[in-house]
């Protein structure tokens, strides 16, 4: 077993160094847009959208998420995936955990554990705070997902071994042994060694090179000699002391039955017409050796996916965690609400219509609340289980912020990077010439079966003498076949089907760069419409929070019910979470966006690297 891991592990080393190493340096960058065009650059967002589209999120209303996104965008190195920042978005450090009960990771309140009862279930269950890259590490080593494409992988490894072993030297051997005996006859044993090699010719033939010994032994005795009286010079038999004749043993010989032989031989057999020449008759070793190619593609592919689905888990859960917060804000400002609804309609200063109002709002914003925080949990059990942590251990989530960063690149030059950069579509090439192949193998078995062989022998046969048994007597034997092809309707149908096939697979292929150029297409065009809504939204979150304040002003003078008020703070509130979930939505996207380029190198630990 460490014998077959550490040829799979030294094979896949080799592979994916043959196939990804140099990966980095031959990727096609995609050249940034051209000036004038609808894109809006990070320095003409004020000057397009009028004064504070820029504004900070304190000023703005925005949510401790959006705090630092200019940071997080300004110190990166030149690249056209951002106006004039990097292709690849930097992770930020994560952000300093809050105090309170949860730690920072929940907002205040979101945990209904009393602090006595909190110490106590700390004691029996571990607490983690899981960032970004704590979660993406966690996702590559213990993830159920990522384990099971790593032994699909090492199984992709260990059956091309198989097969390349299948055309290697085929070494075999035996050890044969026979014990036959039979009612009124001799019992007769039996003994021989094989051993012998082949190996698979370029050409499509084989060659073979055998040698085998064997003996046989009839068990004795033999009589040579029978036993002799002895006579006397006249004639008469000479007695002993006894007086009885003296007789001469029999001569008996033991091994006259044993004989030994041996052979040595040298066989060719070569296709020259049907099967013949490497493409046809190593076509299962050549499709062995692409497989594992698109296997670690597909690898590779799914450790980009990985990422950017841990990635959006995370930041999902930030932004829950954020407009749990800021429904916790709005849930105060209900009860506020409420309490001064009751204290006016004491100096009748409003109706019982206003308290009935304020009332049912506080209600609505706490089942809102506690619905928000049991999702929230039940998405956080999810997520651990995603990562692959055990159940003893609960987890929290660091406030991380996704970082915001325009992209800008030129539509056609994206579709010309991802036609060379992308694996999958490397892949599609690859499978195409493999459908093209097929065709020639399907076409080959359309010719005359026309076979070649030879054979070389030396044998010996001595006897019972060992020492002469050698292989010393030679012999040899050519052979020509021709099978004459009266019958071809399976091959016939065979080479129609693959030229289906082949047809099939142009088309899919053009179909499928097709498709990835509408959606490189499209995907930029999604990127560009978030942007202005991020933009816009911040713009709408400062408008609203201006007029919450003007509402309460206006409450306050009697010039506005409180209704007016509460649909206010409502939909500060809902911008407010629509902002986060926007934010999270275009930090994805751009993900997205440069794994269809090509350009999403994920290291060891599953980060992407600037």
């Amino acid at each position: 077993m460490r014998d077959a891991d550490a040829e799979v592990d030294a094979l896949l080393d080799a592979k994916q160094q043959s196939v990804l190493g140099e990966r980095e340096r031959w990727v096609e960058r995609p050249a940034a847009e051209v000036e004038g065009e609808q894109a809006i650059r990070p320095e003409q967002l004020e000057e397009t959208y009028g004064e504070g589209a820029q504004t900070s999120g304190a000023e703005s209303g925005a949510t401790p998420q959006d705090a630092g996104v200019d940071d997080a965008a300004s110190d990166t190195p030149d690249d056209p995936m951002s106006g004039e920042g990097s292709g690849v978005p930097s992770t930020p450090a994560p952000a300093p955990t809050s105090g309170g009960a949860t730690g920072g990771f929940l907002p205040d309140g979101a945990s209904t554990t009393q602090p006595q009862d909190a110490a106590a279930a700390s004691e029996a269950v571990e607490v983690r705070e899981i960032g970004l890259s704590d979660a993406l590490a966690a996702a590559f080593s213990t993830g159920r997902e990522y384990q099971d494409q790593v032994e699909s992988l090492y199984l992709a490894g260990l059956s091309l071994t198989g097969t390349r072993f299948q055309f290697g030297p085929q070494i075999d051997s035996s050890l044969a042994y026979n014990l036959t005996d039979e009612e009124g006859g001799r019992r007769r044993y039996t003994a021989g060694f094989d051993v012998g090699v082949s190996q698979i010719l370029p050409t499509g033939g084989t060659l073979s090179l055998g040698f085998g010994m064997d003996t046989s032994k009839t068990q004795g005795p033999y009589l040579i000699t029978p036993a002799k009286p002895v006579l006397d010079s006249n004639g008469d038999p000479v007695l002993d002391g006894n007086g009885d004749p003296l007789v001469t043993p029999a001569v008996v010989d033991e091994d006259r039955g044993r004989t030994y032989s041996s052979a040595l031989t040298l066989s060719l057999s070569q296709p020259l017409a049907r099967g013949s020449g490497y493409e046809v008759s190593h076509e299962s070793l050549v499709q062995g050796e692409r497989s594992l190619v698109y296997a670690i593609r597909s690898f590779e592919l799914f450790r980009q996916d990985q990422a950017i689905a841990i990635a959006r888990d995370f930041f999902q859960l930030v932004s829950r965690a954020t407009q749990i917060k800021n429904s916790e804000e709005s849930y105060r400002g209900a009860v506020f609400d409420r309490q001064k609804a009751e204290a006016l309609r004491l100096v009748d200063r409003n109706t019982i219509e206003d308290v009935f109002r304020a009332r049912r709002r506080e209600v609505s914003e706490e089942s809102d609340l506690l619905q928000s925080k049991a999702d929230y949990e039940d998405t956080l059990d999810a997520f651990r289980i995603r990562l692959g942590l055990p159940d003893d251990v609960k987890i929290r989530i660091a406030p991380e912020d996704p970082p915001f960063e325009p992209v800008r690149i030129d539509p056609d030059s994206a579709v010309e990077v991802a036609m060379h950069n992308r694996l999958d579509l490397m892949t599609a090439r690859q499978r195409l010439e493999d459908t093209e192949r097929g065709v020639r193998i399907a076409r080959d078995g359309l010719r005359t079966n026309v076979a070649l062989g030879a054979d070389y022998t030396l044998s010996g046969a001595a006897g019972n003498d060992f020492d002469n048994a050698g292989p010393d007597i030679w012999s040899a034997a050519a052979s020509l076949k021709v099978d004459l092809p009266l019958q071809q309707t399976p091959e016939r149908n065979a080479y129609r089907s693959a030229l289906i096939d082949l047809d099939q697979a142009r088309r899919d292929h053009e179909l499928l760069l097709e498709n990835v150029e509408r959606d490189l297409r499209d995907s930029l065009r999604q990127l560009r419409r978030s942007e202005l809504q991020v933009v816009l939204q911040q713009q709408q979150i400062e408008q609203e929070l201006r007029a919450v304040a003007v509402t309460e002003i206006r409450v306050e003078s009697g010039d506005a019910d409180n209704r007016d008020l509460l649909e206010a703070r409502q939909a500060l509130v809902d911008l407010q979470n629509q902002l986060v979930s926007q934010k999270v939505s275009h930090f994805i996207a751009r993900l997205s966006l440069m794994r269809d380029l090509g350009l999403l190198f994920i290291d060891d630990q599953g980060m992407w690297k600037p």
